[in-house]
């Protein structure tokens, strides 16, 4: 018959990952070097980001480009007060 774990152990070495987001420029600037056909893990490495990553943002484009729009329309909105 197998032991079983003490409850002292359970889930005592498993911390749970931060998780980080990455910034508009990074994502702006992945989809640029997809555009200009270079490959995702090459843009990965690079960057310093997961290949996994560059896949998620490549996959949510749209999103991204709105953002940037957004992001564009709400800096210029601020110039434009003074």
């Amino acid at each position: 018959m197998a032991t079983k774990r003490s409850a002292n152990t359970a889930g005592v070495d498993k911390a749970k990952r931060k998780r980080s987001s990455l910034i508009l420029e990074v994502k702006l600037d992945i989809l640029k070097r997809k555009q200009q056909e270079e490959g995702t893990s090459a843009i990965g490495r690079n960057l310093g980001v997961a290949q996994s990553r560059v896949w998620t943002v490549l996959k949510n484009h749209e999103a991204m480009k709105k953002a940037a729009e957004n992001a564009m329309d709400l800096q210029s909105k601020l110039l434009t007060k003074h």
